[in-house]
Parts: C-alpha cells; sequence; structure tokens
C-alpha cells in the first residue's frame, strides 16, 4: 500500500516513471495533509479555558477531521488501482471494427470506475472545508493561519481532483455521461472556493489586524 511508506517513498514513486501513484494520489495526499492542519489546531484548542463553552463542538470537529485525514489517505491507493483497467483498456487492439468495439466498451466502464476516487476526494475535500470553516471561529491568531493553511490545500485537492475528472470525462465514448459528471465537478470546484475563500479572508482579516 502506498499510504503505508514515508512520504519520501511516495514522493519518489510519485516522481519516477510509473503512471502510478499520479496526480489523484498526490490530490489525496494534499487532502490529508489539509485535514491534519485542522486537526492539530483542535487538539490545541482541547481543554482551553477560552472555548470552555464549546469543548463538545471542538471534540466533534477532531473527531471528524480525524476521520477525514484517514478517508482521504485511502483515495491514494483507490487512484492508483482505479488507472489499471484503463491501462489495460488502452493496450487492447483496434484492428478490427469488433475489437474497437469492444476496446470502446471496456474503455467507457473503466474511465467511469476511474472517477470514483476522485470524486470521493473532492467530497471529502468539501467535507474538510466546511468543517474548517467552522473550525475557524474557534481558532485564536496564534493557529488561525493553520486552519488557512488546510484550506488552502484542501482547495488544491478539490482542483486537483477535479482535473483527473476532467480528462476522465475527455477520453468516454458516452458523451452524455461525461458532460453530466463534467457539469457536476464544475459545480464543486465552484462551491468549494467559495468556502475557501471565505477561510481565507477571515484568516488573513485576523492576521493584518
Amino acid at each position: 500500500m502506498l499510504i503505508e511508506g514515508t512520504l519520501t517513498d511516495f514522493s519518489d514513486a510519485l516522481a519516477s516513471k510509473s503512471p502510478t501513484p499520479g496526480g489523484g494520489g498526490a490530490a489525496g495526499v494534499a487532502g490529508a495533509l489539509a485535514a491534519a492542519c485542522g486537526s492539530m489546531v483542535a487538539n490545541l484548542l482541547d481543554g482551553k479555558a477560552r472555548v470552555a463553552d464549546h469543548q463538545s463542538d471542538i471534540e466533534r470537529i477532531a473527531e471528524r477531521l480525524e476521520e477525514l485525514r484517514r478517508d482521504l489517505l485511502s483515495v491514494v491507493d483507490e487512484d492508483a488501482h482505479a488507472f489499471e483497467p484503463v491501462a489495460e483498456a488502452l493496450a487492447l487492439p483496434r484492428d478490427t471494427p469488433e475489437q474497437t468495439a469492444v476496446r470502446v466498451s471496456r474503455m467507457q466502464s473503466a474511465l467511469e470506475d476511474a472517477c470514483q476516487p476522485p470524486f470521493k476526494c473532492m467530497n471529502l475535500a468539501l467535507d474538510v472545508l466546511k468543517t474548517l470553516d467552522e473550525l475557524c471561529g474557534y481558532a485564536n491568531r496564534l493557529v488561525i493561519s493553520d486552519v488557512g493553511v488546510g484550506a488552502e490545500l484542501c482547495r488544491a485537492a478539490l482542483r486537483a481532483s477535479s482535473l483527473n475528472v476532467f480528462v476522465n470525462c475527455g477520453m468516454m465514448s458516452d458523451g452524455p455521461f461525461a458532460s453530466k459528471i463534467d457539469m457536476v465537478a464544475r459545480e464543486m470546484v465552484e462551491s468549494g472556493d467559495k468556502v475557501a475563500d471565505g477561510i481565507y479572508e477571515r484568516v488573513a482579516e485576523v492576521l493584518h489586524a
């Protein structure tokens, strides 16, 4: 499993000629780091007198971010596995109309499956962003920058994953299906950008006060 190695191991594998891990795995790592930034802030706030009245909320946020961090790490291996059927379909012969038809069908199915990990990453990233947005209200000047860093890493994970959806859509033979999921991904990016922009502005306002 890719996530069982060190960060150096992962970056070495990412830099190699091997097609996996690829951008999808990198997006998953970015999202996991985003959640980890939030977890750190929540853990630092745990037990502080200033936020004593919100202790249960902070504990809930910490638990949710930890769950999201683990889920995002799982995307790394899921994305790598999802590429294998695509590679196999690309290698199929297309010398005859029959072979071409089989290849097109296999490609469509493989590409649909390959969209699942990046879509999962996008959904998880949106959840992280919403959780960081809530956490931002409890963070003080000393740690609020880490919430902002998490939000920007999460934005990167969201946008990076959308590119993997778009590239898969561009190779699909089922145009209407591709257009539908392409639009869903665009809407998710737009939604996430709004949350990330809001967090950035709140963080910058505190840091420049």
